[in-house]
């Protein structure tokens, strides 16, 4: 099977829907990797060194090195690698938590944050350099031509006067899409079992700024978090453009539910499954 890079991955759903006119002066600061700060380990690392079913996903298993990294495969496409990952482990609370880190191989496609980051760049430049970059990813000239055909067609149909210029749009979102991606924190609350770990997330006692700042929160996309106040990114349905929102939130420590209002509506959030709540 040919490896497919992030952007073919992608184009067919995400050109399609989130055919958006960003500014990119507001994206430009997702063009380095996160740096992200994990709670630090504490007593016997037992994972180094041993390999493990990954909790929520059946269909992947995680060998942990010596040096603080681990390696996720997919078992269910010949163990190919998918991530590495940067943990730490906290004996005494039997949490596991994890980043993305910049290695060889992401999502089967050999470069680095920056490597990806430039080739998506180099793709999202004009209609050439995307013709280019579907042979580079091992189409036939005659695919890529009607790649790129159906590509325009999709920028018309969203109303852009130019492919350049939905690709200067798609790419923006890529771009964030991509600092996401490495700048997600898991935290897990983990028992093992037969050789496999279960795990439920885990969601400590502390308010939901230190959570977010220490822990990440529960696979939730914020850009930042302040004693009273969430910011996260959306995409605005009436223009189709990413833009930042602030609002207020409440947050349970008990039953560990935040609360903020978006567009009029409340919205609740189970952080210990990561579900929103439906009132």
């Amino acid at each position: 099977m040919k490896k497919i890079s992030l952007l073919i991955c992608t184009v067919l759903l995400a050109l399609t829907f989130f055919g958006c006119k960003q500014n990119a002066d507001e994206m430009s600061k997702y063009s380095k990797a996160p740096n992200v700060t994990l709670p630090p380990s504490r007593g016997e690392d037992i994972l180094a060194g041993k390999s493990f079913n990954e909790p929520v996903r059946p269909y992947t298993r995680w060998e942990f090195n010596d040096d603080g990294t681990f390696t996720e495969y997919y078992t269910s496409f010949n163990d190919s690698i998918n991530a590495v990952y940067r943990y730490t482990y906290d004996a005494e609370k039997r949490v596991l938590s994890y980043v993305m880190i910049e290695t060889s191989v992401y999502g089967g496609i050999c470069g680095t944050y920056s490597i990806i980051y430039e080739r998506i760049k180099n793709a999202c430049k004009n209609s050439a350099s995307l013709r280019e970059y579907y042979i580079s990813a091992g189409s036939s000239e005659d695919k890529a031509d009607n790649d790129v055909e159906m590509v325009e067609r999709i920028a018309g149909e969203n109303g852009f006067e130019s492919l350049d210029e939905y690709l200067h749009a798609y790419f923006n979102l890529c771009e964030f899409q991509l600092y996401a991606k490495f700048d997600k924190k898991t935290s897990y609350s983990i028992e093992i079992d037969n050789g496999r770990i279960n795990g439920t997330y885990y969601v400590p006692d502390v308010s939901f700024k230190e959570l977010y700042d220490t822990y990440g929160a529960a696979d939730l996309y914020f850009s930042s978090v302040t004693d009273d106040k969430i910011s996260y990114y959306l995409v605005n349905d009436e223009n189709c453009s990413l833009t930042c929102c602030s609002v207020p939130y409440t947050y349970d420590i008990n039953t560990k539910i935040l609360k903020y209002e978006r567009d009029g509506e409340t919205i609740g959030i189970d952080l210990i499954t990561g579900h929103r709540i439906y009132e």
